[in-house]
């Protein structure tokens, strides 16, 4: 009963938190988003090239797979994790649950 007890508390602080978060639009969209680090910075390299028919065969392969998605201009976003030293962010679009990372220029922090 006591762990019981514990649960419904945890998941009831859990959702006290998440309805309190800060949300944040995207800015100048779209931008690519990835699930992990590296796949973003794998994208931003392609795209500085400039080789722009890689960086086509790299995100239709990453945005079917669902490894990454595109972030739509205004799009609602809650901020979950920053890597300030690699230009980064983690955002989870609203309505989400997955979390991805973008390039910080994409979210509108003011």
């Amino acid at each position: 009963m006591k762990m019981r007890s514990a649960l419904v508390f945890l998941v009831l602080s859990g959702v006290a938190i998440t309805a309190s978060a800060r949300s944040y639009q995207i800015k100048d969209g779209p931008w690519f988003a990835c699930v992990n680090k590296d796949i973003q910075r794998q994208s931003t390299k392609i795209a500085v090239s400039g080789d722009k028919t890689a960086f086509t065969k790299f995100m239709l392969q990453a945005l079917t797979s669902g490894q990454c998605i595109s972030l739509k201009d205004g799009q609602q976003v809650f901020l979950q994790e920053t890597a300030a030293l690699s230009g980064l962010v983690q955002v989870r679009p609203a309505g989400a649950t997955q979390g991805y990372w973008t390039n910080i220029e994409a979210v509108n922090t003011k």
